[in-house]
């Protein structure tokens, strides 16, 4: 390089242009834009123009290699534990990895149609598992059933064909120069077997990528790519991990089968021709939906998948990539899975933790642990509360390994001290920590980058949300979807305060995705500003941690005064029957501890108040469960014991006041909204009533004129008539409860022509646009009322009256 021309042509160059940029990014694309101008004048980047490599970086044992006539060699030969022999080595493992690495980045910028997931930096197991899982997930928002296969490829990386691979590269507009290279970098490697100081014999290498190699994933990813033209139903490739999935209708799910056999007959082809060996035994499928598709299926005349000749049966779960996915998406085998390898691997820890230092065990339990606990935590975001509890319960063990704690010490102090966030909020900031990379990376995978579009006005002009990066949720109808990464991530995101989000300029305002967002450097600097603000988002997450845990306060110097109160007054407290429960629709709840009379409560899903069983969500499967199987354990009791009886109305009186008070006690606060709870409370009296006339009359009646022979009104009918009478109870304000009271809104007609016209509801019913809201106890009370009983004066009728007029309309009703 002629250095007084490049000072020259450096004088020439306009500098001044660079000081009237506007702002400073311009100013550094200008500078950028001169200095790249000058080197590629006076010091361009040149092809590599050796046709073939030194022997030393074809083999990986350079003691083999070393020349007797060199001085230098001779002297690594002689003397082991000459230093030369170790800079030698160290120069050419340099030299090595140099040539290699710049040839890689050389064929990754110009090869677009490389491996989806595979060796790509940006691209891992995870976000191809996101992937899979949401595509399952979406199906199942469109009442779709998905046939996933997986392929399990036979010592794929040793049977790759140099004469396939170079004509691969030569089909890529690589040059002939190039192309030799590649051919003196694959043929002529050796091979041996090393079992301590004894070596076996040198074998040629005729197949297969050098393993370790810098380029050898990049080359059997080229390799292997070309698979994907034999595959017409949806696939994603991760290095030799093949998945290849197709939905369908239940109804359409012979076509579905049919394409997939089809792929998999040009798979094997493909294989085939290619040398590459796939393992019919180790391959997988997996027929994946809700239970309710799934039992629309006739499986005797459904379609088998077979490869290569051999049937493959669908399996209840398969292992993919790491985790195990089972035919309803219900995660309990990677739950289980999770809590095998963890106890697994601490299996031998546990036996020296009295001897180990606290350092030590916690670099251990990071290092060794945690990581089976948070692999792919983010594809499994919906699993239930008793899931979260049971890898909550893994945490508390790995801390209650590294502080030497017994089996119920108290462990949240000391999960502040490893400066560790409980499982649901560790949870949540995985989700976000990787919804950042796919925002900011510019490398990470499109086609995670596409499920992510900035909220928009109906003109696609960018609203003041998107300069904060408010993201627009996707429209869906159920929880399949809605517990995908993609929803529970914008959800995540858009909850954050406004101070974490980055603000950011948008480039192009016709085009949402997020892509085309400016003010990340696709640089070297990248790595180190995504570690910055991830840095950065964890210490605000454990300042929002933080605050959650403010808002706990207050609960729990309530139950101080309480305890307080019941030591003033001698009053025993039974802890054991203390209990927390959460009440609410959401998943991921603040786990926080809870203290009477300096003891920690139990957290429950559920509990039994005053007789009637609520769980966190107010489901009443449990509580029907519970009552039903109490009717009838009283209704043996009183067959068995009254089987001298031949008086039916003695019966009827057993049963009205043993049997059927269980199945009415608190009816207005559970009272059945779907018909399969209603039919399995029906099933106690239907089963009672003919049990009684068959033992006492010896013939069968339908169990409608068995209600009229005993002249009882059906249970739906006598629910009704409950929740009937409790609202005419908190009217008149027999229950003394003035907050029940203040619930009741009345709906007033506008003006006196309506009035006077049309008859109009008497009770205005409390808005709501959830099931929760809409099955509320009051507002069934109320909707019953406006719709079966306005005729009737709740308030100027007697309590007897109302009641027979209730009765009489539920009569009519039911004939």
């Amino acid at each position: 390089m002629d250095v007084e021309k490049l000072r020259s042509d450096a004088e020439k160059l306009d500098w001044g242009s660079i000081l009237s940029a506007n702002s400073v990014d311009d100013k550094v694309e200008l500078l950028n834009s001169l200095l790249e101008d000058l080197y590629d004048r006076h010091a361009p980047v040149r092809a590599i123009k050796m046709r073939h490599l030194p022997a030393p970086w074809l083999t990986d044992d350079i003691k083999a290699l070393m020349h007797r006539k060199a001085s230098s060699k001779c002297r690594f030969k002689c003397n082991p534990t000459d230093l030369n022999k170790d800079k030698y080595i160290l120069a050419r493992n340099r030299c090595n990895k140099a040539c290699r690495d710049a040839q890689r980045r050389h064929i990754h910028e110009s090869v677009q149609n490389g491996d989806p997931s595979g060796f790509r930096s940006g691209h891992s197991t995870v976000t191809a598992l996101i992937k899979i899982t949401d595509d399952i997930r979406w199906g199942m928002e469109k009442g779709e059933l998905t046939v996933l296969t997986l392929l399990d490829f036979s010592n794929a990386f040793n049977t790759v064909d140099f004469d396939i691979l170079l004509g691969i590269l030569s089909s890529l507009n690589i040059s002939p120069g190039a192309i030799g290279w590649f051919h003196s970098y694959l043929r002529g490697r050796r091979q041996r077997i090393r079992i301590e100081d004894s070596f076996s014999a040198w074998c040629s290498t005729n197949a297969g990528v050098p393993q370790g190699g810098v380029l050898s994933p990049l080359l059997f990813a080229l390799f292997i790519n070309g698979i994907s033209q034999s595959i017409s139903c949806s696939y994603h490739l991760y290095a030799d991990d093949l998945q290849i999935y197709c939905q369908s209708p239940p109804q359409e799910l012979h076509n579905a089968i049919s394409r997939m056999n089809c792929d998999l007959n040009n798979i094997s082809d493909w294989s085939k021709c290619h040398g590459l060996k796939v393992n019919p035994t180790k391959t997988q499928v997996v027929l994946v939906g809700s239970s309710r598709l799934k039992s629309k299926i006739d499986w005797l005349q459904l379609p088998l998948i077979a490869f290569d000749g051999v049937t493959i049966p669908f399996a209840d779960k398969v292992k993919n990539l790491g985790i195990f996915i089972d035919s309803n998406l219900t995660w309990a085998p990677q739950i289980g899975e999770v809590s095998r390898k963890i106890f697994a691997s601490s299996a031998s820890l546990r036996r020296l933790r009295n001897f180990l230092p606290t350092a030590t065990k916690i670099s251990l339990a990071q290092t060794l642990l945690l990581p089976i606990l948070d692999y792919a935590d983010a594809c499994y975001s919906d699993i239930t509360e008793e899931q979260l509890n049971k890898l909550e319960r893994l945490q508390n063990f790995c801390i209650r390994f590294i502080f030497g704690l017994r089996k119920f010490d108290h462990i949240s102090e000391y999960r502040t001290k490893l400066k560790w966030l409980p499982i649901r909020l560790r949870r949540n900031a995985h989700i976000l920590s990787l919804l950042y990379s796919v925002l900011f990376n510019p490398s990470t995978p499109a086609y995670l980058k596409e499920r992510f579009v900035l909220k928009l006005h109906a003109d696609n002009r960018p609203m003041r949300s998107s300069q904060r990066l408010l993201l627009e949720l996707p429209t869906h109808t159920s929880e399949f979807y809605g517990n995908s990464f993609t929803v529970t991530a914008i959800r995540l995101w858009n909850s954050l305060p406004l101070e974490i989000h980055p603000e950011v300029k948008i480039v192009n305002t016709k085009s949402p995705n997020l892509p085309v967002i400016k003010g990340v450097k696709e640089n070297k600097e990248l790595s180190t500003a995504l570690r910055r603000r991830r840095d950065r988002y964890e210490r605000q997450a454990h300042h929002i941690t933080q605050q959650q845990e403010l808002l706990n306060i207050s609960s729990n110097e309530d139950l101080i005064r309480f305890s307080d109160y019941c030591l003033r007054n001698k009053l025993q407290l039974n802890i054991k029957k203390c209990n927390i429960v959460n009440f609410t629709k959401n998943k991921n709840v603040f786990n926080y501890p809870y203290l009477l009379s300096s003891q920690l409560l139990t957290k429950v899903d559920s509990l039994r108040d005053l007789g009637v069983q609520l769980d966190c969500k107010l489901h009443l499967d449990e509580h029907i469960n519970k009552i039903v199987n109490k009717a009838y354990k009283m209704y043996g009791f009183v067959m068995r014991s009254s089987i001298d009886f031949v008086h039916p109305s003695t019966y009827i009186y057993l049963y009205k006041t043993l049997i059927r008070s269980q199945l009415e006690y608190a009816v207005a606060i559970w009272n059945p909204y779907y018909a399969k709870y209603k039919d399995i409370i029906e099933k106690v009296q239907r089963k009672f009533l003919r049990a009684v006339h068959y033992r006492c009359a010896g013939s069968r009646l339908p169990y409608s004129e068995l209600l009229q022979l005993y002249n009882l009104p059906s249970l739906e009918s006598r629910r009704t008539l409950l929740s009937a009478m409790t609202l005419y109870n908190i009217c008149h304000g027999r229950y003394n409860c003035t907050e029940l009271t203040r619930l009741l809104s009345y709906e007033v007609p506008r003006t006196a022509q309506l009035r006077a016209v049309r008859r109009r509801r008497l009770f205005a019913a409390p808005g709501s646009n959830t099931n929760a809201g809409l099955r509320a106890p009051l507002r069934r009370m109320v909707d019953d009322y406006n719709t079966f009983f306005l005729g009737i004066d709740i308030f100027s009728s007697s309590h007897s009256k109302y009641k027979q007029e209730v009765l009489r309309i539920l009569n009519n009703t039911n004939e």
